[in-house]
């Protein structure tokens, strides 16, 4: 009985984590969609320009996120495999010494591991690269957009810093 209630406690969370992903999705998009009419009232051209960038960025996240499962996928195959032969030469490692099989098992299960460790580094390597690029794109976008401000009317700063405050605040939710 005991299993059957950890069980049912398990799906009950897991259920729980849906439902509140599914309203933080409607009130985050409520958000958005308001932000980002305010920002076309605001600007027009800067919004768009704001969408495209949010197009671009999206169009970076898939590649990354292609990437990243083809080498997960691959990592979990090696490491599957890792733990298969580890744990096939220490269950039988009175045999393995008395044959004198060692070395072979040393250089198999090192290989393997140096395998591994490649695919873990390929497979989170993406994470931290593609933040980077996000950060480094958003600032040379908001730089891009301050200077067209600046040489098309020099006299809209207000107008300027109050578009910027807005999309510091949408563009998380791009």
């Amino acid at each position: 009985m005991g299993e059957i209630a950890k069980a049912m406690s398990q799906e009950g969370y897991t259920i729980g984590l849906g439902a509140e992903a599914i309203i933080q999705l409607c009130g985050l998009s409520l958000v958005s969609c308001c932000l980002a009419l305010l920002a076309f009232g605001l600007s027009p051209r800067m919004t768009m320009l704001t969408l495209l960038f949010g197009l671009v960025t999206l169009l970076i996240s898939r590649q990354i996120s292609r990437a990243t499962k083809k080498n997960a996928s691959a990592f979990s195959e090696e490491s599957s495999s890792l733990a298969n032969a580890t744990d096939q030469y220490f269950s039988n490692l009175k045999f393995v010494k008395s044959f004198g099989l060692a070395p072979f098992a040393g250089r198999l299960l090192s290989v393997s591991q140096r395998k591994c460790a490649h695919d873990f580094f390929r497979t989170y390597l993406y994470t931290p690269l593609g933040r980077f690029s996000f950060e480094a794109l958003g600032i040379v976008f908001i730089s891009f957009i301050v200077a067209f401000a600046f040489w098309v009317t020099p006299s809209a700063f207000g107008r300027i810093i109050v578009f910027l405050a807005v999309f510091y605040r949408l563009a998380p939710r791009l």
